[in-house]
């Protein structure tokens, strides 16, 4: 999620959902299921705490490169139902996320759009695209090599079809790092997966320096943006961001949003409102990092008496 980083960036974007490079020379298609902790989209276990511009400075970097597969890692994908990506070899922190059918071009282009005027320059948020979409032609081998080594969520029965067309649309994206970053929801396993991630990605780490303070501030700061963001239906909203609910949260405590298609592809999507259940979710979080406070003095004090305790006695 491209983040799938959203401001365009204060933090780098991106799609997310475990992304684990692995240089696989497999020729046969496997279409693999991640385990039911992980959660659904795109993400890159670089360590990726550079600011945005940076991410932006260095996509340009390799803007010149074509769209072929010898320039992108080869496997496993991540892919939803409709799209995969797939991360440069050169900088894994910058991917390509790629719709199989053209038709969708309209709305990505749209998404981006409100991504950039209204998310990112209206409410200084963060989200995941780098660019706009690109309709592209490319050769068929090129397509069956897509569908080769693709992995998803638990129970995904539908994968993206990149043969049955020519061309494909094609989307630079930042890739969120998988170690510290979550995918949350607001109901559904996308809840479950996410609230226990929230418990994991905030366990301080030993000798660590961790502000949690500063990712307290963030947070609310961050969920205050959200909640004016979709709260009712004038043209500078987006309340059909709370239909199928999903968006990034660091460690950091930034979100990033992901996925913005939805308000163009689906119909329906000016339904229930979900800033109550978005006020729940920010206290759940609110709610760890204070247990984090406890846990990392817990963890200070115990290498003060370890420290102690290693001294010979006189």
């Amino acid at each position: 999620m491209i983040a799938f980083t959203l401001a365009l960036l204060v933090i780098p974007y991106i799609y997310v959902y475990k992304y684990v490079v692995k240089l696989e020379t497999s020729t046969s298609t496997s279409r693999k299921y991640a385990p039911s902790s992980q959660v659904m989209w795109y993400t890159h276990a670089n360590n990726l705490s550079s600011t945005k511009s940076t991410v932006q400075s260095v996509y340009h970097q390799y803007q010149r490169l074509d769209f072929l597969k010898e320039n992108l890692v080869r496997g496993p994908h991540q892919c939803g139902y409709r799209k995969c990506v797939f991360p440069l070899r050169t900088d894994p922190r910058i991917g390509y996320l790629v719709e199989g059918s053209s038709d969708a071009a309209e709305d990505m282009i749209n998404a981006f759009t409100a991504s950039k005027n209204i998310i990112e320059e209206k409410y200084g948020m963060d989200h995941i695209y780098l660019a706009p979409p690109k309709i592209m032609s490319v050769s068929s081998d090129f397509r069956k090599w897509m569908e080769m080594n693709m992995t998803s969520y638990p129970g995904q029965k539908y994968f993206p079809e990149f043969t049955e067309q020519p061309e494909v649309l094609v989307q630079a994206v930042a890739i969120v790092p998988e170690e510290d970053s979550i995918m949350l929801g607001v109901k559904g396993p996308r809840r479950k997966n996410g609230l226990k991630g929230i418990e994991e990605m905030f366990t301080p780490k030993n000798n660590e320096s961790w502000n949690i303070t500063d990712v307290e501030i963030t947070v609310k700061r961050d969920f205050a943006l959200l909640y004016r963001l979709v709260e009712d239906e004038k043209d500078d909203k987006l309340p059909c961001l709370c239909a199928d609910f999903q968006i990034f949260l660091l460690r950091s405590g930034h979100l990033i949003h992901l996925d913005v298609e939805r308000c163009f592809q689906m119909s329906g999507l000016m339904g229930s409102r979900c800033v109550p259940k978005l006020q729940e979710l920010e206290t759940l979080v609110l709610n760890r990092l204070q247990r984090s406070h406890l846990e990392q003095v817990q963890q200070r004090m115990g290498a003060i008496s370890n420290s102690s305790s290693s001294y010979p006695q006189q």
